[in-house]
């Protein structure tokens, strides 16, 4: 066996053909290893995390388009609501002032004359009628004056001739129930080849119920019993 010993100082030795690694190119290559798994998992949770908004943004659309459906029955309950109340209070002034209301019917009845016929008759919103009603001395809280039931009305209806229009607002002037009759319009227009007016009267009404009757009466005899002694 021969031992051979290369004896020529290392810049003259034949370099080895294997490719060498130093510490310096580890380390590199590590650092950018690194760097590439940190990047893979970043856009890994990246693309989880717009998973999840989506999914979130989805969600909250349905939610809207609920919560819309919910805030339409919402609205028309309570659109409902106001509808009954507004019912309930017309049927409990109809029933409170019943007897009143009988009462003056039949007078504005007897005060109609003859080519004259009522198509409506209707209370007035105190503070959106042009009436005289509106005037100072009303109490437009309780719609009373001098402590009396009153509210403004109006009147339409049709005439064949301007004397009976003019009969039936002198009739209405006439009663107890009545007063500040006033004509809004009278229009002339033809009815069946007739001559005819359509015609509007605003005034006030005057009504008590039996209880605000029998009241009236009540502090009336007491005032009496007082001026006697």
């Amino acid at each position: 066996m021969m031992v051979q010993i290369n004896l020529l100082p290392k810049r003259y030795r034949k370099q080895d053909g294997r490719f060498k690694i130093g510490k310096v190119e580890m380390i590199a290559f590590s650092v950018a290893a690194v760097t590439v798994l940190a990047m893979v998992g970043l856009s890994f949770q990246q693309d989880k995390d717009i998973s999840n908004l989506n999914a979130d943004i989805a969600e909250a659309q349905r939610r809207t388009v609920q919560l819309q459906q919910d805030i339409q029955l919402v609205d028309g309950l309570m659109d409902m609501k106001q509808k009954i109340a507004e019912r309930m209070q017309a049927v409990e002034k109809l029933d409170r002032h019943r007897s009143s209301w009988v009462r003056i019917l039949e007078d504005m009845n007897r005060r109609i004359p003859d080519f004259v016929w009522l198509s409506s008759f209707a209370e007035v919103d105190p503070i959106k009628s042009t009436s005289r009603v509106d005037k100072p001395e009303i109490d437009e809280a309780n719609t009373t004056i001098d402590g009396l039931p009153i509210r403004p009305i109006e009147i339409e209806g049709y005439s064949f001739t301007l004397n009976a229009l003019a009969a039936f607002m002198i009739k209405m002037m006439r009663s107890n129930f009545f007063d500040e009759v006033d004509l809004v319009y009278a229009k002339e227009l033809t009815i069946e080849s007739k001559r005819a007016f359509t015609f509007k009267v605003q005034g006030r009404l005057h009504y008590l119920s039996d209880d605000e009757l029998r009241t009236l009466l009540a502090a009336e005899k007491e005032l009496k019993l007082l001026a006697r002694k």
